[in-house]
């Protein structure tokens, strides 16, 4: 171990010292802007340094990061990491590079027992100024001429490259203008794709279609450019979407609740003489993050309505939009927009019986219904974790007591209590009662007839063709 510390000491103690060299060629490291050239120099890629001395600009002309950030995925300016997406940090840390300068600081870090800590002046920095070509600097009015005279005074295009820190390219270049040399970011070209883009857009926040797919899509709209085209702007865009923050949606007092189903397969229950599967309801205010769960044994639509009613007693209200997965109880037919989906038409009875508005969840979109999904996550590992029963009643009886305790306590995102907070939620007062089970809707068929409880019912012919309330009373049944 002893040998071992000498030896990377000793490594240590020579790098630092070989900073102190003027000729160290740890300074040449390539960064965005800069090649190597064939000696060994950074030499000026001149594509980057378009897009380099463009962000200087804008920034010295009072651009804010975000907004240059903006300009650069406009113009399709690719960033040091080759991505179509720009950050802050990324033009922060390019503004602040010394080697844009020309110069190179070299031990802006240390290490101490093999990790590695910014030096704020603990050990001494070593700073090499005119180290190579400023990408700040215009290189093209300063030297152009020069490459000029010395290609006709017989210099290969690789010597003039030595000579001025620069591509043999950009030499050749130079030597062969007749006129300055100007760079600037220009706007990207027209393309067939252009007219179309803002659809691929909508399409790719709705799904996360294949670029394949996208261009099968807009070829039925009209597009007759390559499939090239179309999968290199797609493989931007969805870098774009994959990388965009997601911001916390903070709803409104009243306005939002979310609801879902979770199974839990390793549990059972027993009901009517048999082990049944275990599901779990759950609702959460949206702004009081107050939380209910209910255990069922089956997912159906009179089930749903059920728990929907005891959260809502349980809240003692209910807000003005409840958030929903797509599942079947609620949507029967899940499209792209939901103006264009098919609800489940005793759900959307029951929705418009208390007035409150169901809203889907946009296809592959999880994040949107974050609040009941890490309660789902919490019920798991917190409530169901050696958890003990003997019957369905048992159980919930546990749940609602579970609840009680995690709405009384303080939320860890609002820093209240969800009980206290709930009193600001003003939520729609609960003054009438949904009928359950003796309520059912039937579509009435060709022949007048309707279905209800294995038997045929008739109905008057004006009916056919549309859906009527089916209420099963005491020794009659009420269609209307």
């Amino acid at each position: 171990m002893t040998n071992y510390i000498d030896k990377s000491n000793g490594i240590t103690e020579g790098l630092r010292k070989t900073f102190q060299s003027t000729d160290c060629k740890i300074a040449n490291r390539r960064c965005y802007g800069y090649d190597v050239s064939l000696n060994g120099d950074l030499t000026v890629n001149q594509g980057d340094a378009k897009v380099v001395r463009w962000i200087f600009r804008r920034y010295l002309a009072g651009d804010s990061f975000g907004k240059i950030a903006a300009g650069l995925e406009n113009q399709a300016a690719l960033s040091p990491t080759g991505k179509a997406k720009w950050n802050r940090e990324a033009i922060s840390k390019l503004l602040s590079n010394e080697k844009y300068t020309g110069s190179v600081l070299l031990q802006k870090t240390m290490s101490i027992c093999g990790t590695q800590f910014k030096n704020e002046g603990e050990l001494d920095q070593v700073l090499i100024t005119h180290h190579h070509e400023a990408k700040g600097d215009r290189m093209e009015g300063d030297n152009w001429m020069d490459i000029r005279n010395d290609r006709q005074k017989g210099m290969s295009y690789t010597e003039i490259a030595r000579k001025y820190h620069i591509d043999p390219r950009t030499a050749k270049k130079y030597a062969q203008s007749d006129t300055k040399p100007v760079y600037s970011l220009s706007d990207p070209k027209p393309s067939k794709l252009d007219p179309y883009k803002e659809q691929i857009m909508i399409w790719l926040e709705e799904a996360p279609y294949s670029a394949l797919r996208i261009w099968e899509k807009v070829k039925e709209h009209g597009f007759d450019g390559s499939y090239s085209v179309v999968k290199h702007f797609v493989r931007g865009k969805k870098e774009q979407l994959d990388e965009k923050v997601t911001v916390r949606f903070e709803t409104m007092p009243g306005l939002q609740g979310q609801v879902d189903w979770a199974f839990f397969e390793d549990h059972v229950v027993p009901q009517d003489g048999k082990m049944k599967k275990l599901y779990c309801f759950l609702m959460v205010l949206g702004y009081s993050r107050m939380r209910y769960i209910e255990f069922v044994t089956d997912m159906s639509t009179n089930t749903l309505i059920r728990c929907h009613q005891n959260a809502f007693r349980y809240f003692q209200g209910y807000p003005e939009e409840i958030l929903y997965d797509n599942m079947k109880q609620v949507v029967i037919k899940r499209l792209l927009k939901q103006e264009d989906s098919t609800l489940n038409r005793q759900f959307e009875d029951f929705a418009g019986f208390y007035g409150f508005k169901p809203v889907l969840c946009r296809p592959y979109r999880g994040q949107t219904k974050g609040k009941v999904e890490r309660t789902v996550a919490f019920v798991r590992d917190n409530f169901m974790v050696g958890i003990k029963y003997n019957s369905l009643d048992g159980l919930n009886g546990q749940a609602v007591a579970w609840c009680n305790k995690a709405n009384g306590n303080v939320h860890a995102t609002t820093g209240e209590v969800p009980f206290e907070r709930r009193k600001s939620e003003g939520l729609n007062p609960l003054s009438r009662e949904y009928i359950i089970d003796k309520i059912n809707l039937r579509r009435v068929q060709k022949d007048c007839l309707i279905s209800y409880a294995g038997n045929q019912y008739s109905v008057p012919a004006e009916y056919v063709g549309r859906d009527v309330a089916v209420i099963a009373l005491d020794n009659m049944l009420a269609a209307y």
